[in-house]
């Protein structure tokens, strides 16, 4: 009985325990930092510093161990692995003392890749399984897409290949689904790595130019760096002198930028076995004076030897520390069995509790009939911020696809200028991609209801636009029929069935009517059997189902995924031609 009302007593207390005052200013320190990180990481450790301070000052132990965490993460990122151990221990030893638990599930996901980098498996391991089990019992989708990426690395570097692969397409996938694309670009950019390492250098470089298109438009520099990097080398082992001359190049320009010295080291390295390989001495020795020179500058800042201590030293601490915890509890024990007598005291102290908190209950009350009319005055100010709200999102969607328009120009005066025609092809093809997304915006910014679009009405203006760009490229004359049921759909489910859609009508264009005088595509969107069905019809020369799943075509892979993502079954039937069908609910 004692203990129960003890127990009561000590929840009741904590409930009212809060971050101190100070937490917010420390986690915009932080959030500022972070933005500049990954460009600027010199000026964003002034941020994390001074929030490390600031939480000091105000004894915020969550604002300390994120501090800590990303002090730790700017020494990573400059390739001081020592100082970024030093830095990571303490904030985890923080965040596990407080009860900070995906604090601290970061830092050991961070410390998993520490433990990578230096080739130290059994501990990167360790740390990479501690943040799953935390990010797993949490839910947290994006970390979990994290953590997949940097658990394919640690099958990659054991030369699991089979399990690498299958990781990454599990992080590449969610973080699709999340729209993590600094995410899906490391997870491509590592698809390629394991494909090169397989042999499989077609879909290799496919990968590597994917990965790094991602990487650079989210402005990762470290994973575009690493990325042109590996891409160098696997143009090098392939025989293409010239290509991977300019990606070592543009990687060792950027690691340089960035002080990613280890990235430095590799290109230095790589560059001198390229020119080797064609007889350039000269340049081959210079650039292996610049690989010894840099090799000793990075050896100097990672001591592994102190970096084990550290690990020792910190699993040293947890043990004391659990230690000192089951002295406490045995004497909190000892102490309350002596104290039988002050249990009356402390019903006294609960029920005293009880009253204030019945009197503050009739106290809000009061205030709350106080506040009614007060209320009802700004609800006609809501009503004038939710109109004025509506416009400003209709400005968004109008500036979103102005801007997806300025894309799509820049594809095509790009492919207008480039000689290789694959790559012009592929260009074009996203060009189109472009176009699809920017139709969405274009219409909901000028409907009422900006959350939702006709999916009819644009599915006809999509329909029009293909039928427009490919009148002129065929020789043949093709026909369209459309019926399509109206729905208004939100502007994701509208974008991934619009891309599906072109994806489809573009590849009948290209492919059904080979070596034809005319052809027809019908294209079918309606609900039956409790299910939308969208249904792509054409007469052509038809394509088998087997060969069409083994297609490893950018295209066939964006629809599948898409699928993925809209929880939709995908069949395809050779009939006459192809019939596409696509079922899913709403």
């Amino acid at each position: 009985m004692r203990y129960s009302l003890l127990l009561i007593l000590l929840l009741s207390i904590s409930a009212f325990a809060q971050r101190p005052v100070c937490g917010k200013n420390v986690d915009s320190l932080i959030a500022f930092g972070d933005r500049i990180r990954i460009t600027k990481v010199d000026s964003s450790a002034h941020y994390f510093y001074a929030a490390q301070k600031l939480a000091q000052n105000c004894n915020d132990s969550l604002g300390l161990a994120k501090a800590g965490n990303f002090i730790g993460l700017c020494h990573y990122q400059k390739g001081e692995y020592e100082e970024a151990t030093e830095e990571y221990f303490e904030a985890l030893g923080i965040a596990e003392r407080n009860g900070h638990t995906k604090d601290q599930g970061m830092i050991m996901n961070n410390l998993g890749a520490l433990y990578l980098d230096l080739q130290n498996y059994e501990q990167s391991e360790y740390y990479f399984n501690g943040a799953l089990d935390i990010m797993t019992e949490l839910q947290d989708s994006v970390w979990l897409s994290k953590i997949y990426t940097n658990l394919a690395g640690l099958a990659f570097s054991t030369q699991n290949y089979e399990l690498s692969i299958e990781l990454l397409e599990m992080s590449r996938d969610l973080a699709i689904q999340l729209q993590l694309f600094e995410t899906v670009g490391g997870s491509v950019a590592n698809l390629a790595i394991v494909y090169s390492s397989l042999g499989n250098m077609d879909a290799a470089f496919e990968a590597y130019d994917w990965g790094i298109y991602v990487l650079d438009s989210v402005g990762d520099q470290r994973g575009l760096c690493i990325t042109l990097q590996e891409k160098g080398k696997a143009l090098a082992n392939h025989g293409y002198y010239k290509e991977a001359l300019n990606t070592y190049h543009s990687s060792l320009k950027l690691a340089k930028e960035i002080s990613h010295l280890e990235s430095v080291v590799k290109c230095y390295d790589g560059l001198s076995k390229l020119e080797e390989e064609n007889g350039n001495l000269t340049a081959a020795l210079n650039y292996q004076q610049s690989y010894i020179s840099w090799k000793d500058s990075l050896l100097k800042r990672n001591n592994q030897k102190n970096i084990d201590e550290l690990h020792i030293q910190y699993q040293s601490e947890k043990q004391k520390e659990k230690i000192a915890f089951l002295n406490k509890e045995s004497a909190l024990k000892d102490q309350l069995f002596e104290k039988n007598e002050k249990e009356k005291n402390y019903i006294i102290i609960l029920l005293a509790l009880l009253t204030i908190l019945v009197g503050v209950f009739i106290y809000l009350l009061y205030r709350r009939k106080k506040t009614t009319l007060v209320l009802q005055q700004k609800n006609s100010a809501i009503e004038n911020a939710l109109k004025e709200r509506e416009l400003l999102v209709k400005e968004v969607h109008h500036r979103v696809k102005n801007n997806l328009q300025i894309v799509s120009s820049m594809l095509n005066i790009h492919a207008n200028t480039i000689r290789d025609e694959k790559m012009a092809e592929v260009l074009l093809e996203s060009r189109k991609r472009v176009q699809s997304m920017s139709t969405v915006h274009q219409q909901l910014y000028r409907l009422n209801d900006v959350g939702k679009v006709n999916f009819s009405d644009y599915a006809n203006h999509l329909i029009e636009e293909i039928e427009s760009q490919y009148d002129f490229e065929l020789d043949c004359e093709i026909k369209v029929k459309r019926k399509l049921e109206n729905i208004e759909l939100s502007s994701d489910q509208t974008i991934q069935l619009g891309l599906i859609l072109s994806e489809l009508m573009t590849n009948a264009y290209k492919h059904a009517f080979s070596g034809m005088q005319s052809g027809e595509i019908a294209i079918s969107f309606f609900k039956g059997n409790g299910k939308w069905n969208l249904q792509v019809n054409d007469n052509g020369c038809g394509i088998g189902e087997k060969e069409m799943h083994k297609s490893e075509s950018f295209g066939i892979k964006l629809i599948n995924s898409l699928c993925r993502s809209l929880n939709a079954n995908c069949e395809w039937k050779s009939a006459n031609g192809t019939i596409v069908s696509l079922t899913f609910e709403l």
